[in-house]
């Protein structure tokens, strides 16, 4: 019989370090890869190619108080703070909070951050790189309570579609994506193989928050929504709430 479940959090985030993934990085590609590098005023920062320094603050939230800047993966002795450590830490923390298992997003920083890197094969291996790591390291040690959300390429529908026939032989159950498969903000027919390929393979779809675009474009108002993606069509009376898709 499986477990029994009471409490699910929904929207959980692996914060921690680059290292941990960095480390299945290919050793040609590892000078490009993310680095965490220790600031003067406190807390870390993280350098990505193509991306202003990203500075560690509310990613990591443990019981002590919100910060926006200074943030830090590690207590003052060195070992990893609330949040931040590896999986058996999780677990631990997850039976305080009375938590039975939780939906793991990717790390703040290890999504949408590292688009900024535009050689797209030296891109797909950061995100390779990521999904090892969940896989192997963090989600195998208790995959009913981690239940961990992998990354998918942006760069083309056929890496999105062979990323998933890789997460599927890791023993992953979902990927998040941001984009729509095709890697744009819009659907497109060929985004139908990446569905196609998730419901073989048995995979769930976990969106973060929303997906796809972020904006309305800008028009006339004398044009109506006749040329509107549907989107944009369907919220443009309903405020000022940029539109986003959203799956039920």
């Amino acid at each position: 019989m499986g477990r029994k479940y009471k409490v699910i959090s929904a929207d959980g985030h692996v914060e921690t370090p680059p290292d941990v993934f960095v480390k299945y990085v290919p050793e040609r590609w590892k000078d490009r890869a993310p680095r965490l590098i220790h600031l003067p005023e406190g807390g870390e920062g993280w350098l990505i190619e193509g991306q202003p320094l990203l500075r560690n603050g509310q990613n990591i939230a443990g019981r002590d108080k919100v910060k926006f800047s200074g943030g830090t993966y590690f207590n003052a002795d060195g070992s990893p703070a609330e949040g931040a450590g590896p999986a058996e830490q999780r677990l631990r923390e997850q039976d305080l909070d009375g938590i039975d298992a939780e939906v793991l997003f990717p790390p703040v920083f290890a999504s949408r951050f590292l688009e900024g890197i535009k050689d797209p094969d030296v891109y797909r291996s950061m995100i390779r790189a990521y999904n090892t790591f969940l896989a192997h390291d963090y989600c195998s040690v208790a995959p009913d309570r981690l239940i961990g959300n992998a990354v998918t390429p942006i760069t083309d529908i056929d890496h999105a579609v062979e990323e998933l026939e890789f997460v599927a032989e890791a023993g992953l159950p979902s990927v998040a994506f941001y984009n729509f498969p095709n890697g744009s903000p819009y659907a497109d027919p060929v985004d139908d193989r990446f569905w196609e390929k998730s419901l073989e393979l048995g995979l769930k779809l976990a969106p973060h928050f929303g997906f796809g675009a972020g904006q309305a474009p800008p028009q006339s108002a004398a044009k109506g929504t006749s040329d509107s993606p549907w989107a944009s069509a369907l919220v443009q009376r309903a405020g000022s709430h940029s539109p986003v898709y959203c799956m039920a």
